[in-house]
């Protein structure tokens, strides 16, 4: 599997978001060779996951302002989703969002 010079991935359980990082050393930006790679990971809360969306005053606000972005994603998730079903593509409809609410 050939990655980019950045890779992120996030997983979530129980109230808790794993955030993954894989980096590719400068040194080497060939990927289709051999190369450095840098794993980070972090473990977030809910709430810390949620405040690390917003930037500069808005974080302070962040409970406040959430909402209205959590509809605006989920509107954005809907359509997209709808789309790609209209494209024949199945949506795993059991997917529970873990930060629904």
């Amino acid at each position: 599997m050939a990655l980019g010079v950045q890779s992120s991935w996030a997983l979530y359980a129980g109230g808790v978001a794993l955030l993954l990082q894989l980096r590719r050393g400068s040194s080497r930006v060939k990927t289709d060779k051999e190369g450095l790679y840098l794993l980070t990971w972090e473990f977030l809360s809910k709430e810390q996951y949620i405040r690390n969306m917003f930037t500069g005053d808005d974080k302070s606000r962040w409970r406040d302002l959430w909402p209205r972005l959590r509809a605006e994603q989920f509107e954005l998730r809907r359509k997209a989703e709808a789309e790609l079903t209209a494209q024949g593509i199945t949506i795993h409809e059991a997917y529970i969002d873990p930060f629904r609410g």
